[in-house]
């Protein structure tokens, strides 16, 4: 049985504990020892041999991490908002030969649809009737825009369409055929909807994730903490997905 402990003790932090107390697989596989808000009461905290999921903010998500590696913990990274620190972080995680793996979308729903989207970049790569445009919406709450999800999405579109010009939001006048844009949209109380629509003139083709409850992003977290448990290195989910998902599919 592992030991963890959840900081950023909100709506997910609340969430994944009761999925352990609740579901029998995480039941006997976990058990939450520590619940933590602020980095204040995290730094008062031993947590030797435990294994952190934090859900925090932003703005402590750096000094959590240089903690957690100071004192030999594995962790996952939900927290999101700090994307331009990435390589600074993966040295000092290799350097001091931590365990760490980052995920701006924890849900395995997410990564299928990414999967399935880039399967159908490569498809309609030379469809040139067809044009792509991108939407990400979430919650009125959320601190960062666009989502991480959604950066991702315009990665995949980089990668495959390497001709292609990619745009955050609408520019004034209008899109070239060559430029892909995504637009970001915040409002009530949406938990995260992820779009791509490939259009023309004739018809449109739509892949869409809507994620109806966190359940999603709080049981990738878990499965990502089990698998992390037994590795050395820096990893993102997308790593988590490759080996134990894609593996089995004989890849996408």
């Amino acid at each position: 049985m592992t030991d963890i402990a959840l900081v950023g003790y909100g709506k997910m932090g609340r969430r994944i504990e009761a999925i352990v107390q609740e579901e029998a697989y995480f039941s006997a596989r976990f058990k939450v020892l520590k619940t933590i808000n602020s980095y204040e009461e995290l730094i008062k905290c031993d947590l030797k041999g435990l294994v952190v999921i934090d859900f925090s903010s932003p703005e402590n998500i750096l000094k959590n991490i240089d903690f957690y590696l100071e004192k030999g913990l594995s962790s996952i990274i939900g927290t999101t908002g700090w994307s331009n620190e990435v390589e600074l972080i993966r040295s000092r995680v290799l350097k001091k030969k931590g365990s760490l793996l980052h995920g701006a979308n924890f849900s395995i729903g997410v990564h299928l649809f990414l999967e399935i989207m880039k399967t159908s970049l490569r498809l309609m790569k030379n469809q040139t009737p067809y044009h792509l445009f991108l939407r990400e919406v979430h919650h009125r709450h959320k601190k960062d825009s666009p989502s991480g999800t959604g950066l991702k999405m315009l990665e995949a579109v980089k990668e495959i369409w390497s001709d292609k010009k990619t745009l955050l939001g609408i520019k004034e006048g209008g899109l070239e055929k060559e430029e892909i844009s995504l637009v970001s949209q915040r409002g009530g109380e949406v938990v995260g909807f992820h779009e791509a629509v490939f259009d023309s003139l004739f018809d449109a083709i739509t892949l869409s994730h809507n994620a109806k409850t966190r359940d999603g992003f709080c049981y990738g977290a878990l499965y990502c903490a089990e698998w992390l448990s037994k590795r050395q290195g820096f990893f993102t989910v997308e790593d988590y997905i490759k080996d134990s998902l894609l593996k089995k599919l004989g890849g996408l």
